[in-house]
């Protein structure tokens, strides 16, 4: 593997991304909406807890897990279908790389745009620590989680910028792919299979959320990174 290749896809795309202002507000928008969604919530004073529960265990579906999916979907539906729009995925190929250096290339630059504006989410342990006494323990192992979930949700959504030249389609089937890999859980439970529920991308976020580092959670992202990858 050429790794000068693979840097250089990455860096070229990171700079056509953060080339535009519109991608800075963007990522402002999603820690804002992150910190409000946290704050909002009546749960988050009447437990009278420094943590992050509100955002990791509201309803069936976490918050955070939703912001996620809608921002990486965001974030990633021009991966492929930009570069066919406007005529430069041909360009692209002509460089002397393997599809899965470009890919990868690809990949390693929007991890590197979540992981950027997973950052600014880190105000909200600043406030935490404002309000009260965090466990950092449990946050450091809700950031694992946060992160793992959307290195996976990125490769999930490359399918749906490979599939059609549109931005907006390919958001929607972003979206999509994304909300359903997030269910797998669920569909256990609708199938009765209760004991197998926990083993879902939602059930391991959840045990990173309570301030574990399960190694099934790193195993079940991991596999589904690479899988949806290939």
């Amino acid at each position: 593997m050429n790794k000068n290749l693979v840097l250089a896809v990455a860096k070229r795309d990171l700079r056509s991304w953060f080339g535009n202002p519109a991608s800075y507000v963007f990522v402002l928008l999603f820690a804002a909406v992150s910190c409000g969604v946290l704050m909002y919530s009546d749960a988050f004073f009447t437990n009278n807890l420094a943590n992050l529960d509100t955002l990791n265990f509201t309803g069936a579906f976490p918050t955070f897990a939703a912001i996620a999916a809608v921002f990486v979907a965001a974030a990633t539906m021009g991966m492929w279908s930009s570069e066919r729009a406007n005529g430069t995925q041909e360009l692209l190929f002509t460089l002397p790389a393997t599809d899965f250096e470009l890919q990868l290339g690809k990949f390693v630059a929007y991890v590197a745009i979540y992981t950027a504006a997973l950052a600014f989410t880190l105000v909200l342990p600043l406030v935490l620590m404002w309000l009260g006494n965090p466990d950092w323990g449990q946050l450091f192992a809700n950031y694992v989680g946060y992160w793992l979930l959307g290195v996976m949700l990125v490769s999930v959504t490359t399918i749906g910028s490979q599939l059609t030249n549109s931005a907006t389609i390919s958001f929607l089937l972003s979206l999509l792919l994304g909300a359903a890999v997030l269910g797998l859980g669920g569909l256990f439970e609708l199938l009765g299979l209760t004991k197998f529920a926990h083993i879902g991308p939602i059930g391991q976020f959840r045990e990173f959320a309570r301030g574990m580092l399960p190694a099934s959670g790193f195993l079940l992202f991991g596999g589904l990174t690479a899988t949806f990858f290939q």
